[in-house]
């Protein structure tokens, strides 16, 4: 993983997206954060087209339940 250059908004494309993306998943899957209603996998698959395309999407979640809590560690 690189480092995460900020911001990253949605509708973006690139290789900052394809970082991100796969970093938020990591993240979320090592805190074992919750996901709502989705479990980790069902996230991933969703993901999947968006991280194929380097597309910030609708199914990148715009703030990750709990991973803004992240920052402050």
């Amino acid at each position: 993983m690189d480092k995460i250059v900020a911001p990253i908004r949605p509708e973006d494309k690139g290789p900052a997206v394809a970082n991100f993306q796969p970093a938020m998943l990591f993240i979320v899957e090592k805190r074992e954060l919750s996901l709502a209603s989705h479990t980790l996998a069902k996230w991933r698959q969703a993901l999947a087209p968006e991280l194929a395309q380097q597309l910030f999407g609708q199914r990148t979640p715009k703030e990750p339940p709990q991973l803004s809590a992240l920052q402050h560690l």
